[in-house]
């Protein structure tokens, strides 16, 4: 098994984690416990106290070839540049549209909030001399990466059967909302309504992450970035799901703190989102758990 192939980031730039070779042949279950240290040159696990030099872990290795960018060449790690994402072709300002404007207002946005979170609505538009509406009728959702738009998703507001439309581009490498995080904690949602609900209703800035899983890419975003991560996913994730998703967090040394939603019934509606339960969500939030190794175990 190549043990820096699947190596995991740490809490900083030098420092990742992996599969400890020792634990697997004395039987444990495969676990991201050694510790690898690419500027001192120095790896040990946490479980059964294997330590030395990189060199001595895995002889195709050698000292001198271990090093932060040659690991983060072989990870694949960070987000590739991404075209850029011109938003002036295909949408325009809310305040174009009234029916986008309504539908945002009655989901609970003001104006602020628009603003804020730089939401937009889609417009027709043309290419090479055709027009074409795919983005009509839907409010837009801007991607950020280095202050400039690389992605987008629309929402449709008037009923369409294609509920979200996406961009053209990788969105595993991307996250909604981290563009306005600077050293600080953050709520990660599974969703763009469900992150800006939460961020409103706490304060705590938000992200969404599109899914009820993380990337290597997107783990990466958050390195320098996230603090503590409040974990936020939707009241239907299995504990399967769940189980998973904090294992990977907390084997990159982020402090995690579990928002576990229940589900529940309202006016014959099923709850799941934090947009659903409203000020209910506060004391989920306020009831997060902090989750640690032993937990999971």
């Amino acid at each position: 098994m190549d043990l820096l192939e699947s190596a995991r980031q740490g809490s900083k730039p030098e420092e990742f984690y992996t599969v400890c070779p020792k634990c697997a042949e004395n039987g444990k279950s495969p676990a991201y416990k050694l510790g690898i240290n690419t500027k001192k040159g120095i790896f040990n696990c946490f479980r059964c106290n294997y330590k030395g030099r990189l060199s001595s872990l895995d002889a195709s290795y050698e000292a001198p070839d271990v090093t932060l960018e040659s690991l983060k060449e072989r990870l694949n790690w960070g987000v590739k540049e991404a075209p850029i994402c011109d938003l002036t072709d295909f949408t325009d300002s809310i305040q174009s549209s009234s029916e986008a404007h309504k539908y945002l207002a009655n989901r609970g946005l003001s104006d602020a909030d628009i603003r804020k979170f730089g939401i937009r609505v889609g417009k027709p538009y043309l290419k090479d001399g055709e027009k074409f509406k795919f983005w009509k009728d839907r409010v837009v959702f801007p991607f950020y990466h280095k202050d400039k738009c690389v992605y987008a998703v629309g929402r449709t507001f008037n009923g369409s059967k294609v509920k979200y439309l996406n961009y053209s581009g990788q969105r595993r490498n991307l996250l909604w909302g981290l563009n306005r995080v600077k050293s600080e904690p953050i709520i990660l949602c599974e969703g763009i309504f469900s992150a800006i609900y939460a961020e409103k209703l706490t304060g705590v800035k938000a992200i969404a992450l599109l899914g009820k899983k993380i990337t290597l890419e997107q783990l990466s975003l958050l390195q320098g970035k996230a603090t503590k991560i409040y974990l936020c996913l939707d009241a239907d994730v299995t504990k399967k799901e769940k189980k998973d998703f904090l294992k990977t967090l907390i084997y990159s040394n982020f402090p995690v703190y579990d928002v576990e939603l229940t589900v529940a019934y309202k006016d014959g509606k099923v709850l799941t989102d934090p947009n659903d339960f409203g000020k209910d969500f506060i004391t989920f939030f306020k009831e997060a758990k902090k989750k640690t190794m032993n937990d999971l175990w």
